[in-house]
């Protein structure tokens, strides 16, 4: 377990010290921060600087080591409480590691190739559509476009298929969300509504349905978080 004392900034990078002995805490000891790291902090505290989210504390690990860690915000905006790398919260959507990991299993057991086509296996995710962007980057429900592409089990596994996902106003991400990424996770809503009312009777269900929608992007694209791994 490694301890660190609170610097003047909670940001810092770490290293290996040189010599035994040399000034260090849990073996490690600071070091100036690279510009990468610089960026890379400042995008980690915007949201919280924005009001978007009331706290965050990450991590960074490069080669096994421990380079970065940085804290910001509440635990508890009314208590006042700081979010620290000690803070206990909870954490979504571990089961994508499990599904990774299982899907990792048959690939080696030969039952399918990173590279086949996801109909091959869920017949339903075949002859798909994807909605196209207006001039004002809103979905235009209206004109459907066929995909370039299948899906491929690869897709799913980098979030790349073209699935993304709705909004959970009170536990998904920032509590702000623009208008655009509203109407494009307006895609999903209709469904989810349908699963917090009981509709969809289990993961089967779910998976037909979700076939039935529209793609957010041509598969292989880009990178969008979602429901891939369900």
């Amino acid at each position: 377990q490694l301890h660190f004392h609170r610097f003047r900034s909670a940001s810092m990078v770490l290293r290996r010290p040189s010599k035994p002995g040399e000034g260090s805490v849990g073996g490690l000891t600071a070091v100036p921060m690279a510009e990468s790291w610089r960026g890379l902090r400042k995008r980690l505290q915007k949201p919280v600087a924005k009001g978007q989210w009331p706290g965050l504390a990450a991590c960074v690990f490069v080669s096994k080591s421990l380079r970065l860690v940085e804290e910001i915000g509440y635990a508890d905006l009314e208590a006042k409480s700081p979010m620290t790398r000690k803070t206990l919260v909870r954490i979504y959507s571990m089961t994508k590691c499990i599904v990774a990991a299982a899907v990792m299993q048959l690939l080696e057991a030969g039952h399918l190739d990173l590279d086949d086509e996801l109909a091959k296996h869920l017949p339903n995710f075949q002859n798909l559509k994807v909605v196209t962007e207006g001039d004002d980057g809103m979905p235009n429900f209206s004109r459907l476009t066929p995909s370039r592409r299948p899906i491929l089990i690869r897709h799913l596994l980098t979030h790349t298929s073209g699935i993304s996902c709705g909004l959970a106003p009170t536990l998904d991400g920032p509590r702000q969300r623009t208008a655009r990424e509203r109407a494009w996770a307006g895609i999903y809503m209709p469904l989810v509504n349908r699963v917090d009312r009981g509709e969809v009777k289990d993961l089967a269900q779910w998976v037909n349905e979700l076939a039935q929608l529209p793609l957010i992007s041509h598969p292989g694209t880009h990178y969008s978080y979602g429901y891939s791994y369900d």
